[in-house]
Order: structure tokens, then C-alpha cells, then sequence
């Protein structure tokens, strides 16, 4: 089975729509808004979009704590929770989620330090 991601969320997708059936996210083209086109997951573009949404997770991950008082652990808990959503695996972007986490962290605490 060809693996698809969604270019503009990260989600897993088949070729014209995200896995729950519901239409790939809005793109501006030619005419206006229209669906994006899913992009193979092991393609140049795939890859980028996967790494962008992983980054995503260390900054949401970042900002939980900084801006909410969560411990490290429960914030980096909440977003790899939700990587099942992406069809992603735990196991496999864990590693990745973290050094985007910790990099994020230590930009922000250096940030609001003064």
C-alpha cells in the first residue's frame, strides 16, 4: 500500500482525502481555495512535511511548559499522545519530538530570562 500524508497538517491520507474520509486541507490554486494534493510519505516533500509536524510537537511541547507551568514529562506526554492521530509511531518519532522539545525549551528560557 502507497503511504500518503496530507502537506499541509502532517495527517495521514490516501491519495485525495485525510484517513476519516474528510476532504484534504484547503490550498489556495488558481480558482480559490481547493483541496491540497497528498504527497507520497517517502518523497522529498513528505519527508518535510513529517519533520515540520515533529518540530511542531517540540514547540507545542516547549510552549506548554513555559507558558502553563506543565512538568517536561507531562508536556512531551501530550503531544506524542496524539501521534496516532497522524499515524504516526511512538517509538519512531519519540526520539526526534524530544531534541525538537528540548531545543525549543532552552530557546525560550534563554528568551525570558532577563
Amino acid at each position: 500500500m502507497t503511504a500518503y500524508v496530507c502537506p499541509e497538517c502532517g495527517e495521514s491520507a490516501t491519495d485525495d482525502a485525510h484517513l476519516d474520509g474528510s476532504p484534504l486541507c484547503p490550498v489556495v490554486g488558481a480558482a480559490g481555495y481547493e483541496p491540497a494534493r497528498a504527497v507520497l510519505v517517502d518523497s522529498p516533500e513528505g519527508q518535510l512535511v513529517q519533520d515540520q509536524l515533529l518540530d511542531a510537537f517540540g514547540v507545542d511541547a516547549a510552549l506548554d511548559v513555559i507558558r502553563n507551568g506543565t512538568s517536561e514529562q507531562d508536556a512531551l506526554d501530550g503531544v506524542l499522545g496524539s501521534a496516532g492521530s497522524y499515524g504516526l509511531d511512538l517509538d519512531g518519532i519519540a526520539p526526534a519530538v524530544g531534541a525538537s522539545f528540548r531545543e525549543h525549551l532552552t530557546s525560550y528560557r534563554g528568551r525570558t530570562a532577563h
